[in-house]
C-alpha cells in the first residue's frame, strides 16, 4: 500500500506554484485533489486531477510513479 505520509514536504501557494512552473523553475507533477468541480472552476495549467472524494482515490494515487515528484493541490491548502 502507497504511505502518503513517508516523505517530507513543503508547502506553498497555489499561485507561487503557477509562477515557478512558468519561469521552469520547477518540473514536477502538479496533482489536484479537489473535487471535478472544484478542478472546473480553475486549475493549474497541466494539472492532473485525482479526486479526494472519489471511490478510486486510494488506487490511483498508489498507482503513480513512486520515482517522481509530486506538489499536491487541495481546497484547503
Amino acid at each position: 500500500m502507497f504511505n502518503l505520509f513517508s516523505t517530507s514536504f513543503d508547502q506553498i501557494t497555489a499561485s507561487e506554484l503557477g509562477k515557478r512552473i512558468a519561469d521552469g523553475e520547477i518540473k514536477a507533477v502538479v496533482l489536484d485533489v479537489r473535487t471535478k468541480e472544484e478542478f472546473a472552476s480553475g486549475h493549474i495549467d497541466g494539472a492532473r486531477n485525482i479526486d479526494v472524494m472519489g471511490y478510486d482515490f486510494m488506487d490511483k494515487i498508489g498507482k503513480l510513479d513512486k520515482d517522481q515528484t509530486y506538489f499536491v493541490i487541495c481546497r484547503s491548502g
